[in-house]
């Protein structure tokens, strides 16, 4: 029988494969106690050989990592020390362009100062041309007032000559403001005119529109009393017609009255007349012409029964 001892990478012993042959001698049991010893021995030399390889690997790792770490504290090192590189770089480069900056801020100030004293300079300069001009100027009229002092009688010196002109000056200054006071003055009273136009034309256009108001209520009056004058004349007109039309009715009950007494003989003075006169009222007279007119009924009422009952008795 042949034995084997197989150790897996991962640490595990197998169990050595045996083979039996059907022609091989059965051993003995101290045998085999021996060969199975000899088997472990030899598996526990090939774990402990594992073993050592294990620790041996993982003291290399150990190392390696240990390597790594210091490595990466290094490369850490070197990414603050250019990290504050970059930084100092940065504070250096904003402290440049902010010297820059006012290094320019200072050059154009400067720049500034030294164009505004040239224009400066410039000015001074015309302004002197200016002053020698006017020396210069100033030159000949003293000329001329010596000259003029030397042929005139009235003058002493060039200073009596500006005391006269400070005179005339003086004198001239005074006119102008006495002829600025009296043009205002009338440009005052212009004012003052236009204004009093103006308020006497307001004035007349108010008392013209008031004029012009009591005209149109005045022609209203008018208007209205036309309007009543038309009104009582026609009023009077309706009375006259009411008078007439009550006269007409008057004489109408008159003479059914006459009418009404006349037709059967009555006389004036009868009984059943009333009185005769201006003074005669037209209710009597109307009561006197229905008691006439009832009468006359009666009658002929009377009469047909008399004419009825003779009709009657007739025919019976």
């Amino acid at each position: 029988m042949a034995a084997s001892v197989a150790l897996l990478s991962d640490g595990f012993v197998t169990a050595p494969a045996v083979e039996e042959d059907e022609e091989a001698v059965p051993l003995s049991q101290s045998t085999q106690l021996l060969q199975r010893k000899k088997e472990m021995a030899a598996v526990q030399l090939e774990l402990d050989k594992k073993k050592d390889e294990f620790l041996s690997r993982m003291r290399r790792c150990t190392e390696r990592e240990e390597e790594l770490a210091e490595r990466q504290d290094a490369i850490k090192e070197q990414v603050r020390k250019f990290d504050k590189f970059l930084k100092e770089n940065d504070a250096k480069r904003a402290r440049a362009l902010r010297k820059a900056g006012e290094e320019a801020k200072i050059r154009e100030a400067r720049e500034a100062e030294r164009v505004a004293l040239e224009a400066e300079l410039l000015r001074q300069r015309a302004a002197q041309g200016e002053i020698e001009a006017a020396l210069r100027n100033l030159e000949r009229p003293e000329q001329f007032l010596a000259r003029a002092c030397e042929h005139s009688d009235y003058f002493e010196d060039i200073e009596a000559i500006l005391r006269r002109h400070e005179v005339l000056e003086a004198t001239h200054a005074d006119l102008l403001a006495r002829v600025k006071t009296s043009e205002e003055q009338t440009l005052q009273r212009r004012e003052e005119l236009h204004e009093t136009r103006k308020r006497t034309q307001t004035e007349a256009l108010v008392n013209a529109s008031r004029i012009a108001a009591h005209q149109a209520r005045l022609d209203e009056l008018r208007l209205g009393a036309q309007d009543e004058e038309a009104s009582l004349a026609s009023m009077e007109s309706g009375a006259k017609d009411r008078l007439r039309v009550l006269g007409e009715v008057t004489m109408a009950i008159h003479n059914l009255h006459a009418r009404a007494f006349e037709k059967d003989g009555w006389r004036a003075g009868g009984a059943g007349r009333p009185p005769d006169g201006e003074g005669e009222l037209l209710p009597e007279l109307l009561s006197s012409v229905g008691q006439r007119v009832g009468d006359l009924l009666d009658i002929v009422a009377t009469l047909r029964h008399e004419s009825l009952s003779t009709a009657g008795a007739s025919n019976a």
